[in-house]
């Protein structure tokens, strides 16, 4: 049930049965805006404007509610859940299954909770007496919002594990069939969920925070997801609304979603903490036959975990001012960002393949030249006769081997069948005489190959069940492992050693950025360290990926991210593969440019690469929808061999056949970028026939146009899959 429990790492404390429940005389803690209370109904808080009444709280619904009848006469009461500010999943020790824990049934309702006074709020200890364990709780009144955190290290235990914490689940609530409301949830680029009824159980959702854990065993995997990348949530409720921060724990964090259950009348999105990390470990018998299980580690992760949860209204309640709230959150933690200077088009260039030959019939592996650097260098002073100036280059794949997966690093040097290290300068001076800026990717988390200092059996990162993590490429068609993929993860505590050699071997290169692809938008755990939790459950994994990101961008060179997770796209200096949609769950109702509306101003953004996806017209939408520039991947030479590979980023992709293309579609965007010149975006609206509005903080107002037929807007009509740029407007 439960692995490594010889660890050295300290159990959790034992749960006191002797402890006796206190309480305070004080209920309230107010500041110039904001009063706190103290709900002893249901031992949450609420969170009261002082200047409009208006509330908030662990709680939906005010407190002046009028009590509702049933048909029978009776009181109508809301659902447990509803009433409770913390739920608990456990491991029951005799069931060996995990069963949950609500506060306000199980622990209030017992008379087990719990209070005292801390600055600036309250403490409550919520006592689960029948399976013997404590969760505390603590609420404080900030100037413009609520902190809720739990530190993992005081919870006490018995026989039973706790495996994972909710923190308010309905703070950020509506009522189904609320009018003007919904759920935001930042799966991929953003996207909203109705509050509809929809059945007795509602539909469900759950995404892992920075993406999912690669130390998790997965047999299959059917669709290809978006991962959630900035650790927030929020809903609109009517006039008012919600907006969580996950301030601390977030690597450790899921976003979950119920959405129309009748059973307990709300729609929530809410944090769940995974204080004990996991695995689905999959047994494999005679045959075919398989069995999954799952395996949690036994110590649980001692970061505190936090939230915070902003009160909106007015014209902030909705999704632009959670933006907006969240922008001013960055530049608190961050500073503010300097103007960007935004380029119109991101072009990858792909330098090699492995692929397979023989000799002999002696089958062997060797790297085929897709675009070597003296190619590249041709394409770049060709597109800059048209561009001018008006774009930058990431190299990916012109390491040790190529695209593949090989040594920590691609080996950090050049392959030289791609070029020598005379071309590479050949390349970086036109580059930096016109103005260009040119990355070159390293692969410093996916390894293959032991070398450089990096061992696959001594520096690889383990799963719980004390075996280190295999990943694998899959074939989507066949919904299977492709078997002849296999990689490792290199162990968190590594990555520091990984980013040192780094900087020491290409420090010197005469490109002016590095392009850190994979650790951009990569999380994951490593139980292989007894003697502490640092990486259980993620927990570190941002603050180990952030100092390297420090330590590249001390060293004096440009930083690119792909698909960039939170920690990583604030210290880069360029974010391409920005989401453009969502994972688009059955649950989803529409999706919006979240992810642009707070990066964009900040640093220069390019969407997904346009080439790779089915629909370019679409794709070209989105970007002018979210202010981006965009991206295509190129190829100088199509090898056979390529047809046979999972990896999609050989999608159309040779140059001669896509550079009209590239240069029509970089034009198009120019356009916008040069108008909204920088700025930040200030609102988005989704209007009818579908159409979205974009307004950026200089006035430039974009118009985009998704529907079939043509569309009339506040400022003319925009035609089917087309949109309409204006600047400047009032």
């Amino acid at each position: 049930m439960f692995t490594s429990c010889g660890a050295a790492v300290s159990r959790q404390p034992l749960y006191n049965e002797t402890a006796e429940t206190t309480d305070i005389d004080v209920d309230t803690v107010e500041n110039s805006d904001f009063r706190l209370t103290l709900d002893r109904t249901n031992y949450g808080v609420r969170l009261t404007s002082l200047s409009t009444g208006e509330a908030w709280g662990t709680t939906p619904g005010n407190d002046e509610d009028e009590t509702e009848y049933d048909e029978l006469g009776m009181p109508v009461t809301k659902h447990p859940q509803a009433e409770s500010a913390v739920k608990v999943t456990y491991r029951n020790a005799e069931s060996r299954t995990e069963d949950i824990l609500l506060s306000y049934s199980d622990a209030v309702q017992d008379g087990n909770v719990s209070v005292e006074k801390i600055d600036n709020g309250f403490k409550a200890e919520y006592r689960f007496e029948n399976v013997g364990i404590m969760i505390p709780v603590e609420y404080e009144l900030l100037k413009d919002s609520v902190r809720i955190s739990v530190d993992p290290t005081k919870i006490e235990e018995k026989e039973n594990r706790v495996v994972s914490v909710y923190l308010a689940p309905f703070w950020t609530s509506a009522e189904n069939d609320a009018p003007d409301s919904y759920l935001f949830v930042p799966s991929g680029s953003g996207t909203l969920i109705d509050v509809k009824t929809r059945s007795a159980g509602g539909l469900g959702w759950s995404g892992q925070v920075y993406g999912t854990d690669g130390t998790i065993e997965r047999e299959i995997i059917s669709t290809e997801s978006k991962e959630i990348r900035l650790p927030v949530y929020g809903v609109k409720n009517g006039s008012s609304a919600s907006f969580a921060v996950i301030e601390s724990g977030e690597e450790s964090a899921f976003i979950d979603t119920n959405a129309g259950s009748s059973q307990i009348g709300y729609s929530y999105v809410c944090a769940r903490f995974q204080l004990r990390g996991y695995t689905n470990h999959i047994a494999k018998f005679f045959g075919a036959s398989q069995s999954a299980s799952m395996l949690y580690s036994a110590p649980m992760i001692t970061r505190r975990i936090s939230v915070l949860f902003y009160p909106l209204s007015g014209e902030n309640a909705n999704y632009s001012g959670m933006a907006r709230t969240y922008r001013d959150y960055l530049d608190k933690e961050y500073g503010k960002a300097e103007k960007v200077n935004e380029k119109s088009l991101n072009v990858e260039f792909l330098g090699g393949k492995m692929i397979t030959k023989s000799f002999l019939g002696i089958p062997y592996k060797t790297l085929s030249p897709l675009t070597t650097l003296k190619e590249t260098e041709e394409t770049v002073r060709e597109l800059n006769k048209t561009l001018e100036n008006d774009f930058q280059i990431q190299l990916a794949g012109y390491t040790d081997t190529g695209v593949d997966v090989g040594k920590v690093g691609g080996g950090f040097s050049l392959n030289r069948r791609l070029g020598s290290n005379k071309e590479l300068k050949s390349l970086a001076d036109f580059c930096k005489n016109n103005g260009i800026d040119a990355y070159m990717d390293y692969e410093t988390v996916k390894f293959s190959k032991s070398g450089g200092g990096f061992s696959v059996g001594r520096d690889a990162a383990f799963n719980v069940g004390e075996l280190k993590a295999v990943l694998y490429d899959y074939d989507i068609a066949a919904k299977s492992k492709d078997k002849d993929s296999a990689y490792y993860l290199l162990s968190p505590a590594k990555l520091t050693a990984a980013g040192e050699k780094l900087i020491k071997k290409v420090g010197n290169s005469p490109l002016s950025g590095i392009s850190l692809a994979t650790l951009s938008n990569t999380s994951y755990s490593d139980y292989k360290n007894k003697e502490s939790t640092e990486y259980y459950s993620k927990s570190g994994m941002t603050d180990k990926a952030a100092e390297i990101f420090k330590a590249v961008a001390g060293s004096g060179k440009k930083l690119l991210s792909s698909d960039a997770n939170l920690y990583a796209a604030v210290l880069s200096d360029a974010v391409v593969n920005t989401p453009i949609c969502s994972s688009r769950d059955y649950s989803y109702t529409a999706d919006i440019p979240f992810y642009a509306m707070v990066m964009k101003g900040r640093v220069p953004l390019y969407c997904a690469n346009i080439n790779m996806l089915s629909d370019a017209e679409d794709t070209l939408l989105h970007a002018m929808e979210g202010g981006m520039g965009i991206g295509y991947t190129v190829i100088e030479k199509w090898n056979n061999s390529l047809i046979d590979s999972q990896n999609i980023r050989f999608y159309n992709c040779v140059y001669s056949d896509i550079k009209n293309s590239i240069t029509e579609n970089a034009a198009k965007v120019s356009e916008l970028l040069n108008k909204a010149d920088g700025s930040a975006i200030k609102s988005h609206r989704i209007l009818a026939g579908g159409v979205r509005e974009t307004v950026f903080e200089n006035g430039t107002t974009v118009y985009v146009n998704y529907g079939d037929t043509a569309a009339e807007t506040p400022h003319g009509e925009v035609k089917a899959h087309n949109y309409l740029v204006l600047e400047k407007l009032s």
